[in-house]
């Protein structure tokens, strides 16, 4: 069950994740590149979150089953 907590965690992470990709870091990029750094950025930013809640959170896994390995 998630919980308040959560909810602000992920509105954080994602508006955090809008703000860069609104401030032109991925100007001059493909519209492909841009979108696969955007995932890349969003899973880790959500990956990180998890691992302070978790020090064990595997990451690697967690990448993986977003289809994200080696970012």
């Amino acid at each position: 069950m998630n919980s308040k907590k959560d909810f602000e965690a992920t509105a954080r992470i994602i508006a955090e994740v809008g703000r860069g990709a609104r401030s032109g870091m991925y100007a001059g990029m493909t519209r492909e590149a841009a979108f696969n750094e955007l995932l890349s950025v969003l899973a880790n930013e959500f990956c990180e979150n998890y691992r302070r809640e978790n020090p064990r959170f595997d990451c690697a896994r967690f990448l993986k089953a977003c289809g994200l390995e080696g970012c």
